[in-house]
């Protein structure tokens, strides 16, 4: 986590808070981690209203950059996994193609059908099986035609 209390004016974050109190203003449980939007503002504006008497250090300076550079290399690559993911999941449910596969309904009970096709659907690979869209990590088994299980 970016440290950005160092960065600002002592007391500056009191006068913020009772600011807010005062108006009723509440944080948004969602909103509690500091996007890179608003580090680079907040570092902008924090550069622009300091002492030019009493610069910030420059060491506390880079090691925030190196903490900010570090933070979107993370977020980068927590996306590339995540697609990555995706492209395996879809890779593997292909093979259900033309097999009968056995699947968890939305009741919880088991249920068996042919699976038809694949598509993606909010980022998730869905298995269309006798008309329904099911999930593909909702599948548990898979069926030759002479129902031998595969999997």
């Amino acid at each position: 986590m970016i440290n950005t209390k160092s960065m600002i004016e002592p007391g500056l974050l009191d006068e913020i808070g009772d600011f807010n109190l005062k108006n009723g203003f509440k944080r948004h449980p969602a909103n509690e981690a500091m996007g890179k939007d608003q580090f680079l503002k907040l570092l902008v504006t924090q550069l622009s209203h300091q002492n030019p008497l009493e610069p910030m250090d420059n060491k506390e300076f880079i090691a925030q950059m190196a903490q900010f550079s570090s933070l979107e290399q993370m977020s980068q690559l927590n996306k590339s996994m995540d697609s990555l993911l995706t492209g395996f999941e879809a890779m593997k449910s292909d093979s259900y193609l033309g097999k009968n596969v056995e699947y968890q309904d939305e009741s919880g009970t088991m249920a068996r059908g042919k699976a038809e096709s694949v598509h993606f659907e909010e980022k998730s690979v869905k298995v269309m099986v006798n008309g329904n869209s099911i999930p593909a990590e909702k599948i548990k088994s898979v069926y030759a035609e002479n129902s031998a299980q595969i999997r």
